[in-house]
Parts: structure tokens; sequence; C-alpha cells
């Protein structure tokens, strides 16, 4: 086989996971949903049944059929930025983990058949999945006004994208140790690819510099078939350049990677054997190993470190303190140990990030300060100069929202880290009952994000002491904010104990929060807009509500609304919590 034997191994044991079949199953009604979410948009007094059998209209069934094709070649796209690195990023790194890595290294295989035969059983694994939707989309050929040219070219960029994004993500298998830190990277670098592939775009014209990154490469596609140019269908010339570019990077990205990867085995430059000859002398012998008494050479001395007293903290070479604060008397030993040795989200608390972190919050401080002067100035004239406060308030508390999940992934890590470094027993050793030992982890969690906090309580203050919130509106965002903080702690420690793994918690946990965050507001065309309501960052701009805007019917029902939805998502992180210690005593 052109990738060595480890191809087919690999493809029979994703296939014994059992993990295809419900993705599968998930797309397929994802396509399905979008189908009749379309259908009910351009036909919101027809009967579904129409679509098979009565059409009222055929040019707007043609513009049915495009508007569907368009919406299915973005969730495809969006399964194959999403899928790829998770699967083909745990190529390598997973058999670093679980320390198999050297026993394939020592195996008569070659660094090509190790690389190649792993990122293709994947890659097939990845486009089966996402190839599920064909099916789907074929019903659409039967509105007409669908080419089927324009539906191979959106197969041909998703089979291109996931072979260029899976040799990314490969490539970062080789050089990264664990199975988090390569997705960490691999969604950081697409996140990159496509902040420029949207910048080449908006230099180029029908957004053609999107052709240079996977995550924008239908933008120049939905532009071209939208306003064809006068130079003819540009449709395959973009993908060929788009194909071109990708497999040419992913090209660099296998040899990179194959390149990296040790040898597979250490052989012998001289292969010649050298037979003792009769008459030889013994070598002489060797020297004998030193005894306590005499002075250790240099290459085994080591560096003398200073020795502080108790309590007391030294520098580093660089400034920077190594040792922990003693325990105090009244402080919680479990919260202490969580505080100084807890498991740390790579990337995202290190120190890079830290400083990164600092100069978009000082930058947005700044730019905060200044519209918030600019509309004091210009509102003065008017007598009104506070009106600028409440638009600030509300993009202030939906970043704040935004950052709020970030507290359940570190609780969904606590105790999964402590699983898999076999570090559990030890807890449980301690004279701590098991729910002790999770509250300690979820209170930490919560604590790491109390800045967030004191940023979305100090927005909620200004609003009031300017009077451009209403109380209601306080109360209600107030709701939001500790309800959804409960759900995200709850999930958070149910997910940390029921998984297998860091990884995993920590993925179904973001998948959890996108779906809190965007599903209400695509089910708004099917359901009503006040189910927009359900989303957290929603409910919480929409409550924060100005004394005028409370009377409007639009905003009363947001206010009335935010306070159930707050103590349902409390209500379900308590039940989540509840079974995670239940979960957590029979461990």
């Amino acid at each position: 086989m052109p990738f060595g034997p480890l191809f087919r191994f690999e493809l029979v044991r994703l296939a014994r996971r059992g993990g295809h079949l419900p993705l599968r199953v998930v797309l397929c009604l994802l396509l399905l949903v979008g189908l009749f979410a379309a259908y009910r948009q351009l036909f919101p007094s027809a009967n579904p049944l129409a679509l098979l059998f009565a059409a009222p209209d055929s040019s707007q069934l043609n513009k049915f059929g495009e508007t569907f094709v368009v919406a299915v070649l973005i969730i495809q796209q969006a399964a194959v930025v999403l899928l790829t690195p998770v699967y083909a990023g745990g190529a390598i790194a997973e058999e670093k983990e679980k320390g198999r890595l050297d026993f394939l290294l020592t195996s008569p295989l070659g660094r090509w058949e190790l690389v190649a035969g792993k990122l293709a059983a994947r890659l097939v694994f990845v486009l089966a999945v996402v190839f599920t939707g064909l099916p789907v989309l074929a019903f659409t050929l039967l509105f007409g006004g669908v080419s089927p040219e324009r539906v191979l070219a959106g197969f041909v960029v998703s089979a291109v994208s996931a072979v260029a994004v899976g040799a990314f993500a490969v490539l970062l298998s080789v050089l990264r140790p664990t199975v988090r830190d390569v997705l960490v990277a691999a969604f950081g670098g697409l996140a990159a690819s496509g902040a420029a592939g949207l910048i080449a775009g908006a230099a180029t014209p029908h957004g053609a510099g999107g052709v240079l990154s996977p995550v924008t490469v239908l933008v120049p596609l939905f532009a071209v078939w939208k306003d064809p140019p006068p130079t003819g269908d540009q449709t395959w010339p973009l993908v060929g350049v788009y194909s071109a570019i990708q497999l040419g990077l992913a090209a660099v990205y296998v040899g990179l990677a194959v390149a990296k990867l040790r040898p597979a085995a250490t052989r012998p430059t001289d292969t010649q054997v050298s037979v003792e000859k009769k008459g030889q002398p013994d070598p002489p012998p060797e020297p004998a190993p030193p005894t306590p008494d005499d002075p250790p050479p240099d290459w085994y001395r080591m560096p003398e470190r200073t020795v502080f007293a108790p309590g007391e903290v030294g520098a580093s070479a660089d400034g920077r303190d190594f040792l922990v604060p003693p325990l105090g008397d009244r402080e919680d030993p479990l919260a202490w140990k969580e505080r100084h040795f807890g498991a740390k989200l790579p990337l995202l608390e290190s120190q890079v990030f830290t400083l990164v972190r600092g100069c978009a919050v000082a930058a947005f401080l700044f730019v905060l300060g200044m519209g918030l002067f600019v509309g004091v100035i210009v509102g003065l004239p008017r007598g009104e100069p506070f009106d600028i406060v409440n638009p600030l308030v509300r993009v202030v508390l939906g970043v704040a929202v935004l950052a709020v999940p970030f507290a359940g992934v570190r609780a969904a890590v606590g105790v999964a880290e402590e699983r898999a470094k076999q570090t559990l027993d030890s807890l449980f050793a301690l004279p701590f009952d098991r729910p002790s030992i999770l509250w300690a982890k979820a209170r930490e969690a919560a604590r790491r994000g109390r800045w967030w906090a004191f940023g979305a309580a100090a927005a909620l203050g200004l609003g009031t002491i300017t009077l451009q919130l209403h109380p209601f509106g306080v109360v209600a965002v107030t709701a939001v904010f500790a309800g959804y903080g409960l759900f995200t702690l709850g999930l958070g420690a149910w997910l940390g104990v029921r998984g297998k793994s860091a990884v995993r918690a920590v993925l179904t946990h973001l998948t959890v929060t996108l779906l809190t965050f965007v599903a209400p507001v695509v089910a708004v065309p099917l359901v009503g807009e006040p189910v927009a309501c359900l989303s957290p960052p929603v409910c919480a701009v929409r409550a924060a509500l100005s004394p005028d805007e409370l009377p409007r019917p639009h905003s009363s029902w947001a206010v009335c609304l935010s306070v159930p939805v707050g103590l349902g998502y409390a209500a379900a992180g308590l039940v989540l919590w509840r079974l995670a210690v239940r979960r957590f005593e029979r461990e």
C-alpha cells in the first residue's frame, strides 16, 4: 500500500471507536434543519410538503435551491475546519501521551509510513463524515437552478481543505507533546489564517484573497456566484488557485513532519564483525568508580542554590518568584493546592498569553474611556451627557459573558488532569470528603475569572450611577451572569468527572457552550424572536435597558425573560453539580 500497513490498522481502530455514526447523524440532522429553515424563510405560509409535490413558483424554488446549496457548503466547510484538527491532531500526540511512540519507532516502519499512514486514515475518516451531506444536497437538484459544477466545486474545496488542515495538524502533533497543546495551536493557527484571508479578501476584487485560508475560501466563491465578473465564470480558476496553494502547503507540512520525527531505528553505520584474535592482550581495566572521599568531577557538581527561610519568597534570575507562599493557618489546604499546583490551561494561562491579554485589556479600556469622554463632550450641549454610557455598558457585558465559560473549562480540566497524572488516588487518601475536593476545584476555577466579574459589576455600577440602566435591567443581567456561571461550573465538574481525558472534557464543554450561544439565534426564524433570549450574550445585552426603553413591548419581554432564563441555567447547573458529586463519590 502507498501509505504502509499502518493505514489499514488506523482505519480499523477509528471504526471500532464508534464515533463516526453519531457524527454522521448529527451532520445530516443539521443539514435537514437548514433545509427546513431555508424553506420556511422563502415560503413562510406554504406547506412544507409542497416542496415535493406542488411548487408555487419555479423561480422561488430555484432561489431556494441556490440558498440551500450555500448553506450546505458553509456547514460542510465548518465541519472540515472543526473535525480535522481533532482527529488528525491526535495522530502522533496520542502515541506520545500513551507511551506507544517508542514502540512504533523501533518497528521496521519508516518515518513516511508512520506519518502518512496515520494522516491518510484520519483524513478518510473525516471525509467520510463530511460527505454524508451528499444525499441531502442531491435533493436540491430536483428544484432546478442548481449547477452541478458548483456542487462539485464545493466538495473539491472541502476535500482540499481537509488535506491542508490535516497536514498542518499532523505537523503540530509531531512538534507538540500533548493533544491538548496540538488543538490549541491548530485552532489558533486557523484563526490567524482566517484573519489573514479576510484582510487579503478586503484588498482584492470579489474577495479573491480569501483563497489563502480554508476559513475564508467560500467568500470569493459566493461573491463570484452572486455577481459574476464580465470575464466569465471564475469558479474553477479560484478552486485551482486554492488547491495549488493549500496542497503545496500540505506537502511542506508533511515533509517537515517526516523530517522532525525521529528515525524508526538507529542502525549502525559499520556492519562488519570484528573477530578477536588468539593471543591478543586483554583490554585495560576500566577505572574504578570514585569513592565518597574522592571529590566529584566537574560534570557531577550541582549548581549552588540559595536556601530561604520558611515563608520567605526568593527571586529567580529573571526576577519572578519561584517559591509559593506558605499555607496559612486559616487557609483551606485544598484551595491552596489548586491555586498553586492545579492544572493549567495550555497557552491560555501562559506568560505570553497573560502579556497579550494585559495589552488587550489596556487597549480596550483606553478605547472605552475615550468613547465615554467623547460621548460626554458631545452630549453636554444637548443636555444628555451620558447617552453613550448604555451602549458601552452593553459592549462590556457582552464581552464578559463570552469569558464566563472559561471557568467551566478549567473546572473540567481539574479532575481529568488528576486522573491522567494518576494523582487522584492520593487525593482520595486525604482526610477530606469527595464533595470538598470537587468544590475546591470548582471554586478555584471560578476565582480565576473574578476579573471579568469585576468588570461586569463595574459596568453595571456605572450604568446605575449615571441613570442609564433601569433597576430591573440590573437585576435581570445579574440573574443571567449568576445563572450561566453556575451552569458552566456544574457542566465543567460533571464533564471532568465523567470524561476519560481532559481533551474530551474540554471539547465537549466548548461544544455545549457554542450551542447555548448560537442555537437560540439560529432558531429565531423557526420559533420566534423571544427564543433568542436563551442565548446568554443576547440575553445580557438586551436586558441592559435604559429607563426610556423599558416601556416598549419589544424591550419589556426581554427583561421579563432574562430572570427565568438565568434561573433555568442555574437549576441546570445545580443538577449537573449534584450528578457530578454522586459520580465522584462512587469512583
